[in-house]
């Protein structure tokens, strides 16, 4: 099997392996790019790009050298996440 399309963004009709979808729910992303820098008395780095949800883009990003530190981040954007998956979805063109 062959993948015929990758989508680029998370609102875009989706091809994959011949099925067509249309993804509407929200969608969030959480990156993180770890390495070791050498000589340091934390050598640990770690670059977050956190998104709670993929239409909108990236939010923050950061750089962090704790461990502790990267997984209050990590908690905190899947509580973000539950917390958003319990507001109604948004309807273009409809005002509160």
């Amino acid at each position: 099997m062959r993948v015929e399309s990758v989508p680029t963004y998370m609102n875009e009709h989706i091809s994959v392996w011949g099925h067509t979808s249309m993804v509407t729910d929200r969608t969030g992303l959480l990156i993180i790019r770890a390495w070791i820098e050498e000589g340091s008395s934390e050598p640990l780095r770690a670059h977050i790009r956190i998104s709670d949800d993929v239409a909108e883009g990236f939010r923050r990003t950061l750089t962090l050298s704790r461990p502790e530190a990267v997984c209050a981040e990590v908690k905190e954007w899947l509580a973000q996440i539950l917390h958003n998956a319990q507001l109604p979805p948004e309807r273009d063109g409809e005002q509160p």
